[in-house]
């Protein structure tokens, strides 16, 4: 008997390909998305699963200042607001 295909995705790239698009996006707006979770989708390939990453208010400030040098514009505009604001609300 072959193992689940779970134990054949080694790698957390890996394990984000696996999944499709919507299901990327789905996991990234999840509300009580955890640490390990975001890990594994802050460098997804499509900039839409990681701009979701960013505005979601569970990503930890690990990810989002991960997300601040993001090669997507927007990705990188959307880490930005969300470090400001959580940096200010701690004043």
């Amino acid at each position: 008997m072959s193992k689940p295909l779970l134990y054949k995705i080694t790698s957390p790239l890996r394990w984000v390909m696996y999944l499709a698009r919507p299901d990327r996006v789905k996991l990234a707006r999840k509300k009580d998305l955890s640490l390990a979770e975001a890990r594994r989708i802050v460098r997804d390939p499509d900039p839409q699963v990681r701009r979701e990453l960013a505005w979601n208010k569970s990503t930890s400030e690990e990810i989002i200042v991960s997300l601040l040098q993001d090669p997507d514009r927007q990705v990188a505009s959307v880490a930005r607001r969300r470090y400001i604001k959580a940096t200010m609300s701690g004043v």
